[in-house]
């Protein structure tokens, strides 16, 4: 499955030769999104840092914890065709094997999401972090909603 972020003439005339060099026949599925804004991208990395400093874990390896952990049963939630991907190929998977593939071949679980999918992301990885006592920068609501 191939999913695209079309945002401008560019990545539509990207879209488009890409479809017409793919064999027919196949489907195409088109959703309205609205992605993710620069301020909750900014706030995502600030977190990431912030919360491998506390805890000792590379950025990397806290990122891929975050999709794992939260973007995937964020997603699970509010996709059938997500969850049935997860459920029929990661699942079985143990804890370890997931963070591995995440972590190192960027399965894209946050960039899959809306804006408004990943401003829930980001509230549940503050309020995640901020029970156990970690220290997160508080910016206002609006910059991740």
């Amino acid at each position: 499955m191939q999913t695209r972020y079309v945002a401008n003439e560019f990545s539509r005339e990207q879209l488009v030769l890409y479809i017409q060099q793919h064999k027919l026949p196949f489907m195409v599925e088109i959703h309205s999104a609205s992605a993710r804004s620069v301020e909750q991208n900014r706030l995502q990395f600030l977190w990431i840092n912030e919360i491998a400093m506390q805890t000792g874990e590379t950025p990397s390896d806290v990122r891929a914890r975050l999709k794992l952990t939260i973007g995937v049963p964020l997603l699970r939630e509010e996709s059938e065709k997500f969850r049935k991907a997860y459920d029929g190929m990661l699942k079985p998977l143990t804890y370890e094997e997931k963070l591995t593939l995440i972590r190192d071949l960027d399965l894209p679980i946050t960039r899959a999401m809306t804006q408004k999918q990943f401003g829930t992301y980001l509230d549940r990885v503050f309020e995640q972090h901020a029970a156990k006592g970690y220290e997160l920068t508080q910016p206002e609501i609006a910059e991740w909603r």
